[in-house]
């Protein structure tokens, strides 16, 4: 996922650290995706598309901790690597826009 971005986006791999066994990818030095050893893709989008999406069936919200849910991050879980880079992409776009 990293190569199919990292010539539009500057995406990178993000630094080992707090993501508690997450593979995170970063733009511009923020996190826009994180990568779950679950198989399931993270990814932050505004908060009415990650709405849209839930209501759609195609993912849940991150929870950070028990409790502690994410207003602007989707879970998404089995779907292929095309709409997880489409996704990551729409997330590397709306990251980078923020900043």
């Amino acid at each position: 996922m990293v190569d199919a971005l990292r010539d539009e986006y500057g995406v990178e791999r993000g630094r080992p650290g707090r993501a508690r066994g997450f593979s995170h990818l970063v733009v511009d030095g923020k996190p826009f995706a994180r990568l779950s050893p679950r198989h399931s893709l993270v990814v932050r989008l505004p908060e009415q598309r990650v709405d849209d999406l839930i209501a759609s069936g195609a993912g849940r919200r991150f929870e950070s901790l028990p409790r502690r849910v994410r207003q602007e991050w989707l879970v998404v879980e089995g779907e292929s690597l095309e709409e997880w880079v489409a996704l990551a992409r729409e997330a590397a776009k709306f990251v980078r826009a923020r900043a």
